[in-house]
């Protein structure tokens, strides 16, 4: 078993909210990008996990926390799938254009090849001063 952990600072994690996807949400694509290259940077060249996976998150939403800010079931979900590749039919934001030819880019599996092999997620959100916004990701599995 293998594990890597990231902490993205000044940002809340990706949010997936019902119908509407979050790949072409402009919000929600900038966040996308911060997790899908802060993934990337802590598994360096170890390929993604694909079994027995385990989710630690924790989420520092500043000192707001009303329904606008997100709950934290629709963060771990945006986590989750934000970790993958995105649905081929999936229409993306522009913002990833610039991202075409790199790993970052939604075609492309980050961390994660299926989140139906996550046996395990723990998750807390905390609320804390104005300038505390942040979220720490912990996979763990092979």
């Amino acid at each position: 078993m293998r594990s890597i952990s990231f902490r993205v600072e000044n940002e809340l994690p990706p949010k997936k909210d019902g119908g509407n996807s979050m790949w072409n949400k402009p919000t929600e694509a900038r966040r996308l990008v911060a997790l899908r290259h802060h993934a990337l940077e802590a598994l360096g060249s170890a390929p993604p996990f694909s079994q027995d996976i385990r989710l630690a998150v924790t989420v520092c939403v500043g000192s707001s926390n009303t329904k606008s800010t997100g709950d934290l079931d629709n963060f771990i979900t945006g986590i989750c799938d934000g970790l993958m590749q995105a649905h081929s039919q999936t229409t993306l934001h522009t913002l990833f254009s610039q991202y075409e030819n790199t790993q970052t880019h939604p075609r492309n599996t980050v961390a994660i090849d299926d989140d139906s092999q996550i046996v395990e997620i723990h998750a807390r959100k905390l609320v804390g001063n104005p300038e505390d916004v942040w979220y720490e990701v912990e996979i763990s599995g092979d």
